[in-house]
């Protein structure tokens, strides 16, 4: 998938782009290199993203559940990934003591805030980055 994904984009180890090479904290919930993850995510939800649709928003939310798909899955390892389970149709973080996938995503896209590719917008409204939104502002590998 990594190969494809860097023949398709014309990509090469000298021009990689920094964007999909961010070191965070929670990245030992991916079961592969960073690089993979990082540019798997931006090719789906950012790339292009201006060009191709009037919804500029990414929701955190919807990112982990796209990744619990196969193949998709692949990319995570399920073994230390904490889901946190549903009661009553809502997240239940009663006994959250560990990293979730929601956690390592927004770390991702709290760096692409900084490198000016998205803005967070109700991260102040709930601390649970599950429900985070993102406006995306730039879309560029380059």
């Amino acid at each position: 998938m990594f190969f494809y994904l860097v023949d398709y984009l014309s990509l090469k180890q000298a021009n990689f782009p920094k964007q999909c090479n961010i070191e965070i904290e929670h990245e030992y919930l991916f079961d592969c290199d960073r690089r993979l993850w990082q540019l798997k995510i931006f090719d789906t939800f950012i790339y292009k993203k201006l060009q191709r649709t009037e919804h500029l928003y990414i929701d955190i939310g919807q990112i982990e559940d796209w990744l619990k798909l196969k193949p998709n899955g692949e990319l995570v390892y399920w073994k230390l990934v904490y889901l946190i389970s549903k009661v009553n149709g809502k997240r239940d973080f009663s006994d959250y003591e560990y990293p979730t996938l929601a956690q390592a995503i927004a770390e991702y896209f709290e760096a692409l805030c900084k490198l000016g590719y998205l803005q967070n917008r109700n991260k102040s409204e709930n601390e649970n980055p599950y429900y985070w939104r993102y406006k995306v502002l730039k879309d560029t590998l380059k």
